[in-house]
């Protein structure tokens, strides 16, 4: 397994891109706007070379899987966190991709440390502003939210577009579906990332559109996606929700469930993708609870946030539980539900 490391100045105007594995690294330097003109440097990774890249406190990094067999010399994905958001009811925090990336999806999660910030969550949304900005936001008496954004290279014939569906209805478990029905430059669109959204903090999670019960579903088995949307659920005593999804061309698609998580509250659960597929999409979903989120996770540097217990590994989909069943209880666990492309032949 290779992986590769996006570092950039944070105007993102030019970028340092290098792939590595256990002995030898190689480094593409050049703007973000282009594919092919870059300077390539090569060496051996116990040199003082490779540690000045890693190491320069004037750069920022972002360490996530590099499949080149599937996604070429310089397609891969990785993520970006964003600062914590004000503690406000509706405060926001946002994060963005480069110009030259495409977003696949937008999650978000509280601190699961901090005991005052379990269900305290209003979800995310991908905003077109210019380029399309990750924005998650605080619940009322929350402490903070972090947004999630997936960035991904590319090659150009993969574009998305970000639908939004109608709100739900307010009785518990309602659903609302935001389908990627719309072709871009006759290429088909299907389901990168999905996201929910809410003003009123109770949300069951987001998930590609499934009939089926996550108890049913093996866990840890990638499976077909079973309809090409996105569902966000109501939770009990919620007043409605959005659903959201990241719609994208020249990928195919599989999702795949964790184990249920543990009942407590910042209980951790995480499934990963298959090898020959990146992660695009990660979401968290319960049936009964409040839930603190969800996070992409891969090799990461110079975030805002990090967890000790993410596993070291990359394509990784971690999702928090919130703790709050609908008896006030803690007792009931999430699932992690990842999103897993590759780019069509």
């Amino acid at each position: 397994m290779k992986y590769a490391i996006i570092v950039g100045l944070m105007s993102l105007t030019t970028q340092y891109v290098y792939a590595y594995d256990n002995s030898n690294y190689t480094i593409y330097e050049g703007n973000t706007n282009s594919t092919t003109n870059y300077t390539i440097y090569e060496g051996n990774t116990n040199s003082t070379t490779f540690d000045y890249w890693q190491n320069n406190p004037n750069l920022t990094s972002y360490f996530d899987s590099y499949n080149e067999e599937n996604f070429g010399e310089h397609y891969f994905c990785y993520t970006r966190i964003s600062p914590k958001s004000g503690t406000a009811d509706d405060a926001e925090t946002e994060t963005s991709c480069g110009h030259s990336e495409v977003m696949t999806s937008c999650s978000s999660f509280t601190d699961p440390g901090n005991q005052n910030s379990h269900g305290t969550r209003d979800g995310e949304e991908i905003l077109i502003v210019g380029l399309p900005k990750c924005i998650a936001y605080n619940g009322f008496g929350g402490n903070g939210v972090y947004a999630v954004a997936r960035c991904c290279f590319m090659p150009p014939e993969v574009q998305c577009y970000y639908p939004k569906s109608f709100m739900s209805a307010k009785n518990d478990d309602a659903i609302t579906e935001a389908s990627c029905s719309r072709s871009i430059d006759d290429m088909q669109t299907i389901a990168t990332g999905c996201m929910a959204r809410t003003f009123w903090q109770w949300i069951d999670g987001a998930r590609p559109y499934s009939n089926q019960n996550p108890y049913d579903i093996p866990a840890n088995i990638q499976l077909p996606l079973d309809k090409n949307s996105c569902a966000a659920q109501n939770g009990v005593y919620g007043q409605g929700v959005y659903a959201q999804a990241a719609c994208c061309t020249g990928l195919e698609c599989e999702v795949i469930y964790s184990e249920l998580s543990g009942g407590n509250s910042g209980d951790m659960t995480y499934t990963k993708c298959a090898d020959g597929y990146v992660l695009t999409g990660c979401n968290v979903f319960s049936w009964w609870s409040i839930t603190d989120g969800a996070v992409a996770v891969g090799y990461m540097d110079e975030t805002s946030f990090t967890d000790p217990r993410w596993p070291k590994e990359d394509n990784v989909c971690v999702a928090y539980n919130g703790g709050k069943g609908t008896m006030g209880t803690n007792d009931i666990g999430v699932w992690a539900v990842a999103t897993c492309c590759r780019v069509v032949d």
